[in-house]
């Protein structure tokens, strides 16, 4: 194998007896020759050469699984790893062992998710088989496979696999142990996917301090618990701690050297544009956005998860901007085509990129394309989250809005009071989803002509937004918009005529006044907020 001339010699003549069958670099032999020469061996032999042949494969494998560089040979050694003939997980030798998990890894950042699924769920019953529960390459691989089924909107498996791992990896490995930490950080994801935002977050902020103590502020791990505290904070509505720490995430990663995969710089990268785009800033969000779609398609290619989740957030950002909103739509549908094509309908990254779709479309005027689909979307997001998911409101919420805008402003009044009671059961009522909603109802209670209460509303739910968000996030300038309209149909002329200003002065800050938020406000209509579920 190691003298290039004898192996020429021998795959040649191998070759001349039609013994193997050359392609390129490939070289296949046929299974009947296979399995007549293994047949030759005894139980001894055959046992020394799969040995031999688990050596040649973990001398040929790259180092580095995040490097995309080198996907291409892992790629070639995948069949190898997966075929029972070389029995790769019936070995007990620790190199072999990290070669098969850094073969799982790339499977899952190359985006591979079913394979990386069927495969891990193989390594874990044999190695545990082989070594126990608490063997350190079963604890490595069960951590992987938990990714892959969160990954996958198996949030419920996830959440189980992930408890229990952590609870054995700290007994067996330490806290300390990059395994548990990994776990830890995995364990507070499926907590976000549970939609316990306030106790992902404290669980990421422990696991940030004590990766750095571990591995130092610029380790990949580090920066990957860095990411994962940025979207911590941006589910809890603190937007500006989510985009310094989406920020730092993203700069660094895509300084690092290695052990930073480009689905990592790339999921950094499209949160980093989500906290733009919930701070308001939204000609931002799509630069940002468009930067990361592209480097998306170039890298890891168009279907891939990471990607498509890029589009559907450049997608977002254009759709707050009018003269883009009909590119808005055109990505909206080609990006829900595509995970309907790779993940089918009962997906998360599915479901919102056809919520993206249906907000794409009530914006381009087509609400009854816009309901048709937001019927059926919002029907499926339990079975994905469970019942009494924040997101679930949220996409309840938008339904609501749809039916008012259709005409039908008492069921949409029926479907907010709904979702508002959730999401402040879920999130309190000092939450961004929460007071979104809020306005919505608002806006449902003044056009079924309750004026008195739709100032209330309005009235308490602009003191909170200030409070959350500040006096020049789009939220709260838009219930501000909205509540002058509301004073004004009350007969406190003099208090709209201030707020109006006010506000008016604020848009033109900010937005400007020709962006549509302002431009619709001016012309006597009510503002509309809508809700994109998140990436977990």
């Amino acid at each position: 194998m190691a003298d290039p001339i004898l192996l020429a010699m021998a795959i040649r003549e191998l070759g001349r007896f039609a013994l193997i069958t050359i392609s390129g670099r490939a070289i296949t032999m046929h299974r009947l020759v296979q399995a007549l020469l293994r047949d030759e061996l005894d139980a001894e032999q055959q046992a020394r050469y799969r040995e031999d042949v688990r050596t040649i494969l973990v001398t040929a494998a790259p180092e580095n699984p995040a490097d995309d560089s080198q996907w291409w040979r892992y790629r070639e050694l995948l069949p190898h790893v997966a075929s029972e003939a070389t029995s790769m997980a019936r070995s007990e030798d620790p190199k072999t062992r990290n070669f098969v998990l850094d073969v799982l890894r790339y499977l899952h950042f190359s985006g591979d998710l079913v394979s990386c699924e069927t495969l891990t769920r193989r390594f874990i019953d044999q190695w545990t088989a082989d070594s126990g529960p608490d063997d350190r390459w079963v604890l490595g691989a069960q951590r992987r496979y938990a990714d892959v089924l969160r990954q996958l909107g198996k949030y419920g498996e996830s959440y189980a696999l992930d408890e229990e791992v952590l609870g054995r990896a700290r007994a067996a490995l330490g806290d300390q142990d990059p395994i548990t930490l990994g776990v830890q950080t995995a364990f507070a994801a499926d907590q976000r996917a549970r939609g316990n935002f306030a106790t992902a977050l404290a669980l990421d902020k422990q696991a940030l301090k004590l990766h750095e103590t571990a591995f130092g502020p610029t380790h990949p791990q580090t920066l990957r618990a860095v990411s994962n505290l940025a979207l911590d904070n941006g589910f809890n509505s603190d937007y500006r701690s989510a985009r310094e720490l989406s920020r730092r995430a993203y700069l660094l990663m895509s300084e690092a050297t290695t052990g930073v995969s480009p689905t990592e710089v790339l999921i950094s990268w499209y949160n980093l544009a989500w906290t733009v785009r919930l701070e308001g800033k939204f000609t931002a969000a799509r630069d940002v956005s468009e930067e990361a779609w592209a480097y998306g398609r170039e890298r890891l290619g168009p279907g891939h998860f990471a990607t498509l989740r890029a589009a559907n957030g450049l997608s977002i950002a254009l759709r707050r901007i009018a003269p883009a909103r009909e590119e808005a739509l055109q990505i909206a549908r080609e990006v829900h085509d595509l995970c309907q094509k790779r993940f089918g309908d009962i997906n998360p990254d599915t479901m919102a990129a056809a919520i993206n779709l249906t907000n794409a479309q009530r914006t381009n005027g087509l609400i009854d394309e816009a309901l048709e689909l937001a019927e059926s979307t919002v029907t499926q997001y339990p079975n994905a989250y469970g019942p009494d998911h924040p997101f679930n409101y949220g996409c309840v919420g938008n339904l609501a809005l749809l039916r008012r805008i259709a005409g039908d402003p008492a069921t949409a009044q029926t479907l907010n009071r709904s979702a508002l009671d959730g999401l402040e059961a879920r999130l309190t009522r000092d939450h961004d989803y929460t007071l979104t909603v809020a306005v919505n109802l608002a806006s449902d209670l003044a056009t079924l002509g309750e004026t008195a209460a739709a100032r209330q509303l309005g009235e308490n739910t602009l003191e909170r937004l200030i409070r959350l968000l500040g006096r020049n996030n789009p939220l709260t300038l838009g219930c501000a918009a909205n509540l002058a309209a509301d004073l004004r149909a009350e007969g406190a002329a003099a208090e709209a005529d201030r707020l109006w200003a006010d506000t008016m002065s604020r848009y033109d800050a900010t937005l400007g006044l020709t962006f549509s938020d302002p431009v619709v406000a001016a012309e006597g209509g009510r503002l509309d907020f809508d809700f994109d579920p998140p990436p977990i």
